[in-house]
């Protein structure tokens, strides 16, 4: 920890609930909480009406980039600032790969027209929560002493939600060595490379946002 951000730790209380920095994480998001709303909305979709939704995170994501960009421009640029200049970096560092994850994700969907499992469907609804609750936590994180129990159980929440995805992941791998869904056709074999890459980047998605949560958590015992 440099000077600078031993300084700005002690003048934390003061600073936290107007920081430009933490305002551009809230807005941050914000984004990627609509982009996990839309790729849940994507799942549920009929397969041949993605391409609109998937050029909607197209545009949240890139919105995402530029709004990470300032963020992480204010950061560097402050002298003083409410949390350690590293774990503001790393909280925007991750929110972002959701994003981006979110984008490929969705392009896979779009491409490759496959239809969602059941298995899916529990994880994407699993990941709308969580980058949900991943904006809220942003929000209290600006007044941490007043919300640490609020906080709490937000990180608790992304956690039980990341052990859902975690669970549809698994039972999709059991699935497909179950003997009686296999088939010798080579588009059976395609479907089920294309299901394992989808189910593979959800759960990417959803443990990325509990590594937002432990982040945050990291932050709250350091702050309060």
């Amino acid at each position: 920890m440099t000077f600078r951000d031993i300084i700005s730790k002690i003048f934390t209380p003061l600073r936290q609930s107007a920081s430009p920095s933490l305002i551009k994480l809230i807005e941050h998001t914000n984004i990627v909480a609509e982009a996990g709303e839309i790729l849940h909305h994507l799942l549920i979709s009929d397969p041949s009406n993605r391409e609109i939704l998937h050029d909607k995170i197209v545009f949240l994501e890139k919105k995402a980039d530029d709004i990470q960009r300032e963020g992480v421009d204010i950061i560097y640029n402050a002298f003083f600032l409410p949390i350690d200049r590293s774990m503001l970096l790393r909280a925007f560092e991750i929110a972002d790969d959701i994003a981006d994850v979110i984008r490929k994700t969705s392009y896979e969907l779009t491409k490759s027209q496959q239809p969602a499992t059941e298995y899916n469907l529990v994880a994407a609804l699993a990941i709308k929560d969580e980058t949900k609750l991943m904006a809220q936590l942003a929000t209290l994180m600006c007044s941490m002493e007043k919300n640490r129990s609020k906080i709490r159980k937000t990180i608790s929440q992304i956690h039980y939600h990341e052990k859902e995805a975690d669970m549809a992941y698994r039972d999709t791998f059991e699935a497909h060595f179950d003997p009686a869904k296999i088939s010798g056709t080579s588009q059976n074999a395609i479907c089920v490379m294309l299901d394992m890459r989808i189910t593979e980047k959800l759960e990417a998605i959803a443990d990325k946002c509990e590594d937002f949560a432990h982040e945050c958590a990291r932050i709250l015992s350091d702050y309060v």
